[in-house]
């Protein structure tokens, strides 16, 4: 007998994340079908974060999106730059 099945595995799309791979035409596909396992398709579309409301949190959203760029320019540049300090 062996240790592992396929009942003690479960359902693959068990979690709706699993599905997130799928078009969005086979995830309406899926929703038509009647599987009860996928997320719909507009709930996939809007699992993003909802933006910043306020005028000084917009505000420190768009100095924390000009921070990350500068700082991974920075590193790219340090980075070709680095070896000429070895000489």
């Amino acid at each position: 007998m062996s240790d592992i099945s396929a009942e003690q595995l479960g359902d693959a799309f068990e979690d709706p994340v699993a599905a997130d791979f799928l078009a969005p035409e086979e995830r309406a596909a899926l929703d038509r079908v009647g599987d009860s396992h996928s997320a719909p398709a507009a709930a996939v579309a809007s699992a993003g974060p909802p933006p910043p409301q306020g005028r000084f949190a917009k505000f420190l959203d768009d100095a924390g999106k000009v921070g990350i760029a500068l700082l991974s320019v920075g590193i790219t540049v340090g980075a070709f730059i680095a070896p000429l300090f070895l000489l």
